[in-house]
């Protein structure tokens, strides 16, 4: 299975069924953020607990309309967090890492965890448990 480039910004990366992965690198406007949020949005309805593997290494900002949509989606969703059984984010920014830690103060049902992006190997195993049909991006 090969990766699928969905734009400029996203990379739809080879993973289980319910699992998803992706690239996300440059700068995410609001119709990436729409085209993400559809693929999320089919792993929820097709399994009731997902694994996500998010990418960020070369992403650089969000407009602003991502932002929004952003925040409103993961509002939406509260009730729903212990659907997002494991969430692996490879990034080198700071702010990012700090903000998956606050996340996880807050919603102490979501597993996430950070990863360097010499860790992105390790991101995959503690995901998924196996070190196996790790995602890459191409």
């Amino acid at each position: 299975m090969k990766s699928i480039r969905v734009s400029e910004v996203i990379e739809i990366l080879p993973s289980p069924d319910n699992v998803f992965a992706i690239h996300v690198s440059g700068r995410l406007t609001g119709e990436d953020y729409d085209r993400m949020l559809a693929a999320i949005e089919a792993k929820l309805k097709a399994h009731e607990r997902i694994f996500m593997f998010v990418d960020m290494i070369g992403f650089d900002d969000m407009t602003a309309e991502a932002f929004r949509k952003d925040i409103s989606y993961s509002f939406g969703k509260l009730g729903e967090w212990h659907r997002f059984a494991r969430n692996a984010l490879v990034t080198d920014k700071q702010w990012m890492k700090l903000l998956a830690k606050a996340a996880a103060l807050f919603l102490p049902q979501l597993q996430i965890q950070t990863f360097e992006p010499s860790d992105r190997d390790a991101a995959w195993a503690w995901l998924t448990g196996a070190s196996s049909s790790r995602p890459t991006s191409g």
